[in-house]
C-alpha cells in the first residue's frame, strides 16, 4: 500500500505498532512516519541574489531545470548547498551556471517539487543527461 500512496502523489505514510497506544497530539513510541524520497540530476540555470536575514544580498535559492525539447526549463528553486558555497556562487556564478547537482524531493507536484533539497554536485553528469521527467 505505501508503494500505492507515493504513487498516487502522497508525502508518506504514518504506521505504528499495533499495541502501541493512541496519545492525542503526539507520535508515542511505536508510531513513524515514512516518507518516500526520489533524487533527480538536474542543472543549475539562475543564482538570483535574493537571500534575505544573514543572506541580504547573496545568492538564495538556486534556480535548477531540466530539459525538454533541448530547452532547459526551470522546475525547481533548491537553497544553497551551506553558507560557504552560498558566498561562493554569489561572487562566482559562472562556475555554477550548467552544473548539474542531485536534488532529492518528496513528490511531484503541479507547479514543481515538495521540498526539494541539495544533494551532491554530479561532475560525472551533463546537462544533456537532465531530461524531464526522468528520475
Amino acid at each position: 500500500r505505501y508503494t500505492q500512496f507515493i504513487a498516487d502523489g502522497l508525502e508518506g505514510a504514518m504506521v505504528k505498532c499495533a499495541e502501541a497506544p493512541y496519545k492525542k497530539g503526539k507520535r508515542g513510541h511505536g508510531w513513524f512516519k515514512v516518507k518516500g524520497n526520489v533524487t533527480i540530476d538536474v542543472v543549475v540555470m539562475e543564482l538570483p541574489h535574493n537571500g534575505k536575514g544573514k543572506f541580504e544580498g547573496q545568492v538564495g535559492n538556486v534556480v535548477v531545470g531540466q530539459i525538454e525539447d533541448g530547452i532547459v526549463v526551470p522546475v525547481a528553486q533548491v537553497n544553497a548547498p551551506d553558507d560557504a558555497t552560498r558566498l561562493h556562487m554569489t561572487s562566482n556564478p559562472e562556475e555554477y551556471i550548467g552544473r548539474v547537482m542531485e536534488m532529492k524531493h518528496y513528490g511531484k507536484l503541479k507547479d514543481g517539487y515538495r521540498h526539494p533539497t541539495f544533494i551532491r554536485w554530479r561532475e560525472d553528469k551533463k546537462a544533456e543527461d537532465c531530461l524531464l521527467g526522468v528520475e
